[in-house]
């Protein structure tokens, strides 16, 4: 039997009778997530019918997964393994390093990407924050390689700060060497001009 393909898409204001009904389903507050409806993805069948939806949202280098909900929790367990790879391109065209799931379990429940416990800081939460439940991150980029990456950032920026001050230095030295040589060519111009008038 092929495997079956999915796709996340953006969810639009169409898709608003649908979202009501899964946030029904799901027992989540509906007023409440119609303000971020667009938030909020699709997924999508190869056939074009809705399997689910979830809310997605970045801040910085982290993004935020929340608010599963299922047509049916047949279509979770079949829908959920292939998005790994469509929610880790999401992740990459917007440059994060993090995705923080709320309630995992909604999500994946085999076939999961490795998944680690930890709270996202309250910078990242939008304002649902008070939903906090059970989470896990999702490391795109690996803690160690991110603080590799800014260390090496880190001295990036001294070397090209230093490089800039030595320019600097440079140019006012150059600027004052400058300044030295058209006074003494002032200087020698006056006392010519005194020599040519026989003043001097």
């Amino acid at each position: 039997m092929s495997e079956e393909t999915f796709r996340i898409r953006r969810a639009t204001l169409e898709d608003l009778p649908t979202l009501r009904g899964l946030w029904q389903t799901a027992l989540f507050s509906v007023p409440e997530l119609e303000r971020s409806l667009t938030s909020f993805y699709l997924v999508e069948g190869e056939d074009g019918r809705i399997s689910g939806a979830l809310g997605f949202e970045s801040k910085g280098e982290d993004a935020v997964i929340r608010h599963v909900a299922w047509t049916h929790p047949d279509a979770g367990r079949r829908a959920a393994p292939a998005l790994v790879e469509p929610l880790h391109r999401l992740a990459r065209n917007r440059c994060l390093h993090r995705i923080w799931i709320e309630n995992p379990g909604r999500l994946w429940e085999a076939d999961a990407p490795e998944l680690h416990d930890g709270v996202p800081p309250d910078a990242v939460v939008p304002s649902w924050s008070g939903s906090r439940k059970e989470w896990k991150v999702w490391y795109l980029v690996h803690p160690d390689q991110e603080n590799r990456i800014r260390a090496e950032f880190s001295r990036f920026r001294e070397d090209r700060d230093e490089e800039r001050m030595r320019v600097r230095r440079f140019a006012r030295q150059v600027i004052g060497g400058l300044w030295l040589v058209l006074s003494l060519i002032c200087v020698l111009l006056f006392y010519w001009i005194l020599d040519w008038l026989g003043l001097f």
